[in-house]
């Protein structure tokens, strides 16, 4: 067997002979195999570290998961418990008012049978023409199961039970009718952007009864046609900005003019004033610096009217927003809404029309449809077609109803690279009916078309013939017409369908969800989409301070910026 020495060359080694060290095969196998079994030690020590450190951020990330949800639930509730609050306060005047309007006024109420089938009016006083068509029953006011009354002093109907009855008690109020302030509110929002004039729709609001259709009509209608009129005069050869500018907000008064003319689905003037509209907003967009263009996009079964802007004259490929509006507005409102505000950041922009909305509901009597894919991906398609679109960089808007819709279409268009709700919403139908006065509620659910119908349509009658309930009459005026029906029962059992239960797992994100503090229309339901989102949403609640209301309304310059910051962050890392 080979041995292996070593002998120390030290000067001193005479005096001390050192033995030789022998280090045999054996031993040096020995320190090999010690040295192997260090090294796994070391190994599945750092692997053993690396996994207790992966299982700790893990531990850290669902923490701060749970904490987000934890911090949208809490901001639920506080919302629920602020509404709840609110309708405490309206509760405590209507007591008030209810005891002075029984001892000076003649009041009456609607009530139901507890079959929930014929319907019955209480009459205390004076004979009232529609009362008389009721059973009558014994004097007793059931306040809780259909709160309605008249009072001819204050001509006031509370819908107790409804999220539209309040108002944001943080603003100066354009109206004594809260809906009638948000509607003119709506047009100084735009104004801020090119579609009105501040002093214009102040005039004009001065004018309107709260609560009286027909003013509201009328004030807008002598307004569109004045700013018609001046635009028409302008020398647009000359002065095209001014001549734009003219056009533009003649074409918001038509639409105002508009808005509250839909109980009537007949009424000539609901597609008169909306042909005077598109001739103003065309001929505003004729005369921008990039004129913008109207565009028909093909469906399965239907048109798709379009609005195309370019950000700028050249084809370079730039990333493009599509903004929807939802239950009401028209697609020339979206150009002021954010359509410039996108321009301005070098975007292009391309807004549209469904089903149920203003001019497919009108020109090719469609109400709406659930798969609101069907609507924007022909959208994408088209923009695939645009040597100037950045295929790579298309993001979707929803705006108001379309809060919900939006989304619902990024769970089946994948070539979106972000979503936006402004506001979110979870549920539509289900929230509204959940909202309903109890006895309305009760009869629906029996399934009872004819009673729910007489029902609905008995308070509307009374409450226009008082001009109150004005956020009542509206919607039931403006959801039988967009849902193209005559019943009431027809329209809020498609609006049942209208939730993202079943297929909000679907959608991939990023979503930007949006909540106002002061929206009394969809109160909280932005903090419950982002919560059903988790992750893949960001979510942002525009506080009472800022101004910004329902679909930004009140502060559009907020609404934008902060939205399209969050976009502009997406586009950077895309």
């Amino acid at each position: 067997m080979p041995e292996y020495s070593c002998h120390s060359l030290h000067p001193s080694s005479s005096s001390a002979p050192i033995l030789p060290v022998t280090v045999t095969a054996l031993d040096q196998t020995r320190v090999q195999r010690r040295r192997s079994q260090n090294r796994a030690s070391q190994r599945a020590f750092r692997e053993r570290k690396t996994r207790h450190t992966e299982n700790i951020e893990a531990s850290l990330r669902d923490l701060a998961e749970t904490h987000r949800l934890l911090r949208v639930a809490y901001q639920q509730k506080a919302d629920e418990a602020d509404a709840l609050r609110a309708r405490v306060e309206m509760l405590d005047g209507d007591v008030s008012t209810l005891q002075v309007s029984a001892k000076d006024t003649g009041d009456f109420a609607v009530n139901l049978d507890g079959d929930c089938g014929a319907q019955s009016v209480v009459k205390l006083e004076n004979e009232d023409p529609i009362a008389s068509s009721f059973n009558r029953t014994e004097p007793e006011m059931d306040w809780d199961l259909f709160p309605i009354y008249v009072d001819t002093a204050s001509a006031s109907i509370p819908w107790r039970d409804l999220p539209y009855g309040t108002s944001n008690a943080t603003m100066v109020q354009l109206s004594s009718d809260p809906d009638f302030h948000f509607e003119l509110l709506r047009d100084l929002s735009a104004a801020s952007y090119g579609g009105g004039d501040i002093a214009e729709v102040l005039v004009a609001a001065q004018s309107i009864e709260p609560g009286n259709f027909e003013s509201y009509y009328a004030a807008f209608n002598t307004l569109a046609n004045q700013v018609h009129t001046a635009a028409k005069a302008i020398d647009f050869l000359k002065n095209p900005s001014a001549a734009s500018d003219a056009f533009f907000r003649a074409s918001t008064y038509f639409r105002s003019a508009d808005f509250f003319l839909h109980g009537n689905a007949s009424d000539p003037r609901i597609d008169s004033l909306w042909a005077e509209q598109i001739d103003a907003f065309d001929s505003a967009i004729a005369l921008l610096p990039i004129p913008g263009q109207r565009v028909t996009i093909k469906a399965q079964t239907f048109d798709i009217p379009a609005l195309w802007f370019k950000a700028s004259a050249s084809t370079e490929p730039r990333p493009t927003v599509v903004i929807g509006g939802g239950y009401d507005g028209g697609q020339e409102e979206l150009y002021h809404q954010m359509g410039v505000a996108a321009l301005a950041r070098g975007w292009n922009v391309i807004t549209y029309e469904g089903p149920g909305q203003a001019s497919p509901r009108r020109y090719q009597d469609l109400g709406f449809i659930l798969e609101w894919e069907k609507v924007v991906t022909p959208v994408v398609d088209y923009l695939h077609t645009l040597p100037e679109v950045d295929t790579s960089a298309i993001a979707l808007v929803g705006l108001s109803f379309g809060g919900l819709l939006a989304p619902r279409v990024s769970a089946f268009e994948p070539r979106l690279v972000a979503t936006l709700a402004l506001d979110g919403l979870y549920e539509f139908g289900p929230l509204f009916l959940q909202k309903f006065p109890a006895a309305l509620t009760t009869v629906f659910q029996t399934g009872n078309a004819s009673a729910f119908d007489s029902a609905v349509d008995a308070y509307r009658e009374k409450a226009a013939a008082a001009n109150t309930a004005t956020q009542f009459r509206w919607f039931v005026d403006q959801g039988t017409w967009a849902f193209d029906t005559q019943s009431p029962f027809d329209w809020m059992t498609q609006l049942q369908n209208y939730t993202l239960d079943g297929v909000v797992d679907k959608i991939p994100g990023p979503i930007f969800v949006a909540d106002s503090a002061s929206d009394t229309f969809f109160t909280g339901q932005g903090a419950v989409l982002a919560s059903k989102l988790g992750n893949k949403s960001t979510y942002h609640k525009f506080d009472l301070a800022t101004g910004v209301g329902h679909a930004g309304v009140g502060g559009y310059h907020t609404q934008n910026q902060v939205a399209y910051d969050w976009l502009q962050g997406i586009l950077n890392k895309a």
